[in-house]
């Protein structure tokens, strides 16, 4: 088994209606040796947060989503012949309905494109994720980068766009996009309300790739904490960084290696998701 180090973070981030708080990262539980790692985010002493770094390069973490029809039974099937690393809510919803360009495995669930959500989150079959940047137009990913698709200014491209998506059998939703290629997208304008975040970012460090999981309890302006978090991982390149929709449900459960979930961080009630997106151990049966 190939084992990469991960490396301990120390974030300085934003400030909740005053100035100057700082972020520590502390106290690590190693789920799978060091490869999967789950800290406490420290508000000035006091606990505010989680932070999970799994690392993906050796394609032992793994990534699902269900967003359509009964995704709380269909989660609950496959998690009989699967082992959750973590369970948390994904892509924005309304009463039931997902926002944004959605679909489930090839089936197209939405196709409202939303045209301030710029990020498309991908989720092949064989459980890699790769996020895409469709406020501009771009290339498929291990495709043809001759061919360009713009999915908000071409009728074209969004039919054949959702043809290659349905025969590769591709789960996707939108949300949005708050850092691309290590730059910043999000503005100080754009959410300058506080609320609790939960950010997914995607990080490179040398040849090695991860999935970070951002969870903050305490709540806090999105573009403070973005902006933040660009500058707190100086030896990371930042791929990619987008919202998920903690939503009212506000799932986050966390599992051992061993299958056993951890007590804390255990928020919202599963069987009351409407979407779920799972990090899954793909040795884990």
């Amino acid at each position: 088994m190939i084992i990469v180090r991960a490396t301990f973070f120390f974030l300085v981030l934003f400030s909740i209606g005053a100035s100057g708080q700082s972020l520590q990262v502390t106290n690590p539980t190693y789920l799978q040796e060091d490869s999967v790692i789950l800290y406490d985010l420290n508000c000035e002493r006091a606990k505010c947060g989680h932070l999970l770094l799994a690392t993906a390069s050796n394609e032992q973490t793994k990534v699902n989503y269900f967003s359509a029809g009964d995704a709380v039974g269909d989660y609950i099937e496959w998690a009989k012949h699967h082992q959750p690393l973590a369970l948390f809510s994904g892509g924005y919803e309304d009463e039931g309905r997902p926002i944004g360009l959605t679909l489930n495995r090839g089936v197209v669930v939405s196709r409202s494109l939303e045209a301030d959500m710029d990020a498309l989150i991908l989720i092949y079959p064989s459980g890699r994720l790769e996020i895409l940047d469709i406020g501009s137009c771009f290339s498929l990913p291990d495709q043809d980068t001759t061919r360009q698709f713009c999915l908000h200014k071409s009728a074209i491209d969004r039919r054949d766009f959702l043809q290659w998506a349905s025969l590769e059998g591709i789960t996707a939703f939108q949300s949005h996009l708050l850092a691309y290629g290590n730059k910043l997208r999000i503005t100080a304008e754009a959410s300058p309300k506080l609320a609790k975040r939960r950010i997914l970012m995607t990080t490179r460090k040398g040849s090695d790739s991860y999935y970070a999981v951002v969870d903050m309890e305490q709540a806090s302006d999105l573009y403070a904490v973005s902006h933040l978090l660009m500058k707190s991982l100086p030896e990371h390149e930042i791929l990619t960084m987008v919202n998920l929709d903690v939503g009212v449900n506000d799932i986050l459960h966390i599992y051992h290696a061993r299958g056993r979930e951890l007590s804390e961080p255990r928020q919202g009630k599963v069987l009351r998701a409407v979407n779920l997106m799972v990090l899954y151990y793909s040795n884990g049966f």
